[in-house]
């Protein structure tokens, strides 16, 4: 029977139809009429979600699992909602971010309720520009990741078509990036800012490292932002029917890519460094930020096999994606570091389908079906090590993101839906295990109700009906009222894809200096073999002792 068939089944954990099951503490099960019983912890409970009727577009399947995580993740949407029509971050967080709605939208938020995510960004403009939420430092320009904004007002744009939208929307991201420009540019083409989402510097910079250093760093995650608001002003411009200024946004846009490839790709690897530190001779991390990384694989920055080399290489957990790998020390509390935000998980799937890869999307479903059931909400985050919210500095129950994320493993990944200023179209990813019908009835789309039925496994289309009529998978906006689209697909002899399950492990403690009277000095660090020292950005030196005095030379600046 279908509730008895293994979705996934992993060293940790196993979902299965109507269950979940990670050890005789924790474990969930669904009955038919939807409750949810639990065990966290050895401690029981039970509870059933309703979503209401006017909440769409829905989605019904043959496993309880998916039907339950979808309801919930549609409750907890709804009741975010607030009386100005506008989303609130979460149960911790009553107000708008920008970065969270932006995020939120992208993921597939938009595709469930666009007005109140049009309110909301909205909601983000002050004077003209993008508001840039707290971060190091206070706010911008340290943390310089409010062009997110752009990503989401395109997502927008492309399921309304509305034109003052876009009007609106080009006229903030070009006095946005505008002012950005003026401040935030670097040597080499780069744009300054910290990692995007990661704005707890302890959690993600070395100790020594001050709000200033931070400041003056390259991120891979915002460098990627900077780019795509590029990417998204010349298409804004193009829809507006100003060339000129398309061409003139779409050349800083293809500039900063290549700046991006020329600094962040890590020598002989697939995947990108974190970002670029030190003091005047940067250096870069080949430390591996998921969000940067993953926004690589689904903004272009990477393209066919290399992206898909990518979702494969990406380092995974048992219980879902870091947020980067490895972690910060044992000292470093759980929040960013150490733990797995179902955001992230999200976007890992849509990477995965984007990519074919169905091994990756069935482990991500999985990741974040696990947590919602288990915990009855979509967490903030969870702990690497357990998969629970025990542990951590803050886990914030309702999560906007959290939730976007879910919702966006359903449109996004295994319905593929993709969107364009002119189109919609389906390119869905179904991993074997998950084969059998899946159903979403009651998506809004450009003045149509789209009801989608979707049957098999893989991701080739056998067969696509619109309205009864053999046709592509693609919606244009000129379609009006009720439409069906029937989607089968055929599995075949498929190759699945690849994942990278990988130990969680921790990174060394950053060496502290101390006096020396010649060269530079530092005290030993617990469980180092070497210690490798740069001038002026170069390695120079790789040696087991605590000291190093360099050849007498101008201008010189060393670290380790």
């Amino acid at each position: 029977m279908d509730q008895d068939r293994i979705l996934y089944r992993g060293e940790a954990f196993t979902l299965t139809g109507n269950s979940l099951r990670q050890d005789a503490a924790h474990w969930a099960e669904v009955q038919p009429d939807g409750q949810v019983k639990t065990m966290k912890n050895g401690r029981y409970s039970e509870w059933r979600i309703f979503p209401e009727a006017g909440n769409a577009p829905h989605y019904r399947g043959n496993f309880e699992v998916l039907n339950q995580a979808y309801g919930l993740a549609l409750h907890e949407a709804g009741a975010l909602l607030n009386e100005e029509g506008t989303f609130r971050t979460g149960a911790n967080w009553p107000t708008v971010w920008t970065r969270d709605i932006s995020y939120s939208t992208h993921l597939g938020l938009g595709l469930w309720n666009v007005r109140a995510c049009m309110n909301s960004l909205n909601a983000r403009v002050r004077n003209g520009e993008v508001e840039q939420d707290t971060g190091t430092g206070g706010s911008w320009p340290i943390s310089s990741d409010r062009v997110v904004w752009g990503m989401a007002a395109w997502e927008v744009y492309c399921l309304t078509g509305d034109a003052d939208w876009l009007s609106l929307s080009c006229r903030v991201m070009e006095k946005t990036c505008m002012r950005d420009e003026q401040v935030l540019a670097a040597t080499g083409g780069l744009m300054k800012g910290e990692s995007s989402v990661l704005d707890w510097r302890e959690q993600s910079y070395p100790a020594w490292m001050t709000s200033a250093d931070i400041g003056d760093s390259c991120s891979l995650s915002t460098m990627l932002l900077h780019a795509e608001a590029r990417k998204i002003l010349a298409r804004m411009f193009r829809e507006l029917g100003l060339e000129e200024k398309a061409r003139e946004w779409e050349e800083k846009s293809v500039s900063l890519a290549a700046v991006i490839e020329r600094f962040f790709r890590i020598p002989e690897h697939v995947l990108y460094g974190q970002y670029l530190y030190g003091r005047g001779y940067p250096v870069l991390s080949e430390k591996v930020d998921s969000l940067g990384n993953l926004l690589c694989v689904l903004l272009g920055q990477a393209g066919g096999s290399h992206a898909a080399g990518m979702v494969a290489s990406l380092p995974h957990g048992v219980y879902g994606i870091p947020c980067i790998h490895p972690q910060m020390p044992d000292s470093v509390p759980a929040y960013h570091n150490r733990a797995m935000w179902p955001f992230l998980e999200g976007y890992y799937a849509q990477a995965a389908a984007a990519v074919e890869n169905e091994s990756a999307l069935a482990l991500a479903v999985a990741c974040m079906v696990r947590a919602a059931l288990l915990c009855g909400t979509n967490k903030e985050n969870v702990l690497l090590e357990t998969g629970l919210d025990e542990g951590l500095l803050l886990s914030s129950d309702s999560q906007l993101w959290s939730i976007a994320g879910m919702l966006g493993c359903f449109y996004k990944g295994l319905f593929g839906i993709r969107l364009s200023p002119d189109s919609l179209e389906f390119r869905p990813c179904v991993p074997k295990s998950f084969e059998g019908v899946h159903e979403l009835s009651g998506l809004e789309y450009r003045g149509m109700t789209v009801d989608v039925f979707l049957q098999g496994c893989g991701h080739r289309i056998a067969r696509c009906l619109v309205n009864g009529q053999e046709a592509p998978p693609v919606l244009l906006p000129g379609m009006k009222g009720r439409v069906f689209v029937k989607l089968e697909l055929d599995g075949g002899e498929e190759d699945e894809g690849a994942v990278n399950l990988t130990r969680m492990g921790s990174s060394l403690e950053s060496p502290a200096w101390k006096a020396a009277r010649h060269g530079i000095a530092w005290e030993s660090v617990e469980g180092a073999d070497y210690y490798r020292v740069y001038r002026n950005g170069i390695p120079v030196s790789q040696t087991e002792y605590c000291h190093y005095i360099p050849h007498p030379a101008g201008g010189t600046c060393l670290s380790r």
